[in-house]
């Protein structure tokens, strides 16, 4: 279905208690008059206890052992029962069946319902017109047992571990049974029905809508099947009612019945397929999940049955636009019922990033993990972390397009009903604490720079103390809005990131949260003095002027820097660099550098030199704590055991004559750098 149905669909509520509590015990409800005196009797000792009506038409059978001796069989007929939820069910028979207060049983009991053959209808087969159900307490509804018809014997006997109110149900006369290897479908002939494919009307059009549900199912099984990794077992059979049940109704899979029921109050095609598709899913979730297994993690059930109804069971694809609201909340979260739906979303996310949904789905249905921890683990095992990925999908669907969203005329984070306030002096620090619901929700803080001024600013942006589970990204977008991104990133726990900004450019933080509980951080945006990059290209002479090369050499500090001397050694080979951090360096928050030198166009200084013998480097390497034979390193320093870090990059220099003999030369040290804390 898409976003636009979900109210439609959700204006149905399951008593999700009241199955909880079928699924413990069934009650014993009276409906209706009674229509003649109960029959009672009392459990044997010994042997199969049995109790009829006095017409025989119902039998009672109870084995030695099921309940102590003595305990009284009561057996009360009832008029006028509550009505089967398909209109075209009527009621033949039925029953209250009480074995004194036992409600259920270690071992099942044997109901046989008698049948008269010749009430029945020739052109449809009994076991496809004659249905047993008991009446589920909470819910008021038929909930079908699994019934045997025995022809011979002119009954339809069910075995059952709990005695309730029972009800034998025939066909009416007027009522279609479409049939197909993997369906039975029910309608009345004479239901009025919408025309959703634009040919030309007529009194046929329940049997159009009738086909069109047929091939939605099809074609939606189809689509599902499939024991390997890109499909899912399917159900053998499913029943599916067709009818009127008003203008809110629209179509569901019974959490007990197992049925699929199919209204009539559809004016798009697209969406009678979709939902089809997704109630059918739910049947196939049931393969996978008790219906317990199902109830407890509905938000998972609905956001799967809509993303296989949508990618798998149609080719309709999620057509909808997903409101800003979706990220505030939990992705588990019970609060909004049409946010379960929605999550669909974020799966559909998940496969284009790799993430195969059949393979995702019965590996959470096989893990003894909570849902979302199962997720996660199957994420990982394919090579990906879901806080990440979640962090990422709420950038997508913000700034980056890569997720339909809502369109909003303003601030997203206002529109989200997140904080967002002008950044009126780009010289003062801004601290501000944002607290993140979880499991996986979203929280924002935006600022936008209102200087009324020209002038550029540099800043520096930090996350500071996020707890365990949080997240958080900086985008930097200018005054077109929020497609007009010109930064992002993710900012590492208590490293900063420069950045330049001027009038007009909003900064967001954008705060994600994997944790079960409330997760907080704090975001900063602090006056950014000294730098963190220089970069130095020279020509330099090497080995007491033998060599000239060009060299490239460039520096990257996670924390700023101011340079306290820089010169080039009198024979100049040699550059030397004395920086100074602005920023502390604790074990909480090291210093991370990368140092690259890059040394290309080697030659003879005196091209008389060179003639008969060609220049190479024969290694190149920097040396740190350690020797590292490479043009790039990354040095991180906590300041524990020392107040200074040191780099330097050398070469070792050589050369091949004209009858290719080798010779080395000597050394040469490119670049020094001491790093003061």
């Amino acid at each position: 279905m898409v976003l636009s149905a979900f109210s439609a669909r959700l204006r149905r509520l399951v008593v999700y208690v009241c199955v909880l509590a079928l699924l413990i015990g069934c009650g014993l409800p009276l409906a209706g008059p009674r229509r003649a005196a109960p029959k009672r009797a009392l459990v044997s000792a010994t042997g199969t206890s049995s109790l009829a009506t006095d017409d025989d038409l119902f039998v009672l059978e109870v084995p030695e052992g099921a309940a102590p001796a003595g305990t009284q069989m009561e057996i009360q007929p009832v008029s006028n029962p509550e009505p089967h939820a398909f209109s075209g069910l009527a009621s033949l028979a039925a029953y209250r069946v009480t074995v004194g207060d036992q409600r259920s049983f270690d071992q099942p009991l044997t109901l046989r319902f008698g049948y008269d053959p010749e009430s029945l209808r020739d052109d449809i087969d009994p076991a496809a017109q004659l249905t047993v159900a008991y009446l589920d307490e909470g819910t008021q509804r038929w909930v079908p047992a699994d019934p045997v018809i025995d022809t011979a014997a002119k009954q339809v006997v069910v075995t059952t571990d709990h005695l309730s109110f029972w009800s034998l149900f025939g066909l009416e006369d007027n009522i279609v049974h479409s049939t197909h290897p993997n369906f039975d479908i029910y309608f009345n002939q004479n239901l009025n029905a919408p025309n959703l494919t634009g040919d030309l009307g007529g009194d046929d059009n329940i049997y159009r809508f009738a086909s069109l549900v047929r091939s939605a199912l099809v074609t939606a099984r189809e689509g599902y099947a499939g024991t390997d990794d890109s499909g899912f077992i399917v159900p053998a059979r499913s029943t599916v009612y067709i009818d009127d049940w008003g203008p809110d109704k629209t179509a569901e899979w019974g959490w007990l019945s197992k049925d699929i029921e199919i209204p009539t109050s559809y004016s798009s095609l697209e969406e009678l397929e979709h939902d089809a598709a997704h109630e059918l899913f739910h049947a196939v979730q049931n393969e996978y999940y008790s219906v317990a297994g199902m109830i407890t993690n509905r938000w998972w059930m609905e956001a799967t049955a809509d993303y296989a109804a949508a990618s798998m069971g149609t080719g309709h694809g999620l057509t909808g636009r997903l409101p800003l609201k979706f990220l505030t909340l939990p992705l588990d979260s019970a609060e909004d019922d049409i946010h379960m739906y929605q999550v669909a979303y974020f799966l559909d996310y998940l496969s284009s990033r790799g993430i195969a949904f059949p393979a995702l789905f019965k590996a959470v249905a096989a893990s003894d993990k909570d849902t979302l921890d199962a997720i996660a683990e199957h994420v990982a095992a394919n090579g990906a972390f879901l806080p990440q990925l979640y962090n990422k999908f709420a950038y997508e669907m913000l700034f980056g397009g890569g997720v339909p969203r809502e369109s909003v005329s303003g601030p997203v984070a206002e529109a989200m009903g997140q904080s967002h306030v002008e950044y009126t002096d780009p010289t003062a620090q801004v601290v501000h604490e944002l607290s993140v619901p979880g499991p996986y929700a979203t929280s924002l803080a935006a600022y936008t720079v209102k200087t009324d001024s020209n002038a550029s600013y540099k800043v520096a942006l930090s996350a500071i103390e996020p707890t365990a589970g949080v997240m958080v990204r900086y985008v930097i977008n200018g005054p077109r809005g929020a497609s007009d991104v010109l930064d992002t990133g993710v900012l590492e726990p208590g490293v900063s990131v420069p950045i330049q900004i001027v009038d007009g450019q909003t900064i967001t933080f954008i705060a994600t949260n994997s944790a079960p509980k409330t997760g907080y951080v704090t975001v900063v945006i602090d006056v950014q003095q000294g730098e963190t990059s220089i970069e130095r290209n020279r020509l330099a002479t090497m080995y007491n002027k033998d060599y000239e090369a060009n060299i490239a050499f460039s520096l990257q500090s996670s924390h700023p820097f101011e340079i306290t001397n820089e010169l080039i050694s009198p024979n100049g080979e040699t550059l030397v660099l004395i920086l100074r951090l602005l920023a502390p360096v604790t074990k909480e928050k090291p210093a991370t550098f990368t140092a690259k030198c890059e040394v290309t166009d080697l030659a003879f200084a005196d091209p008389g030199d060179g003639v008969g013998r060609t220049p190479f480097i024969k290694q190149a390497y920097w040396y740190a704590s350690g020797q590292v034979l490479a043009d790039e390193v990354t040095v991180t320093a906590t300041g524990v055991d020392t107040d200074v870090s040191r780099l330097s990059y050398e070469v070792e220099l050589a050369y091949t004559n004209s009858e290719g003999e080798t010779y080395q030369t000597g050394g040469a040290l490119l670049v020094s750098i001491i790093i003061e804390y």
